[in-house]
């Protein structure tokens, strides 16, 4: 038995692995490159242009968060990332410490099945603490008694 636990923002995931109270490893880690750059720099400068036949004039609109739209992408990709582990019987338990908002994201993004395996979720953003500090977060034992 392993319990994963993942700790993210919209920017990092690192992911940990312990198939015992003494073993806490980190195993990987996925970055969101988009996520360090300003959102000028992810879209256009202008605005998108919308034709409203009734009135026969042209209206502007703002473009949706490009930023907010790269972290739903990597929401995704952390969440496939999980979802085919879980297939690969890679873990069976969950912990999730999230930023508040990257949580919402993630949870969104994620199976059924996959949300059964998670037992605790952190609303904090530890993605840049020690892994000391991230496992003084969780509870002694990851694991269930077998």
């Amino acid at each position: 038995m392993t319990a994963w636990v993942v700790v993210a923002n919209g920017g990092n995931a690192r992911l940990f692995a312990s198939s015992s109270i003494e073993e806490f490893e980190e195993i990987e880690t996925l970055v969101n490159p988009y996520n360090r750059l300003h959102e000028r720099d992810l879209i256009t400068d202008r605005q998108g242009l919308s034709r409203n036949s009734a009135a026969l004039q042209t209206e502007s609109y703002e473009q949706p968060s490009a930023k907010k739209h790269e972290q739903e992408r990597f929401a995704a990709e952390l969440a496939g990332h999980l979802e085919k582990a879980y297939h690969e019987n890679r873990f069976n338990t969950l912990y999730l410490i999230c930023s508040p908002s990257f949580l919402g994201l993630v949870r969104q993004e994620l199976s059924p099945k996959v949300c059964e395996t998670i037992k605790a979720e952190i609303h904090k953003n530890l993605v840049t603490h020690s892994v000391s500090d991230i496992r003084a977060q969780l509870p002694k034992r990851l694991l269930p008694m077998v």
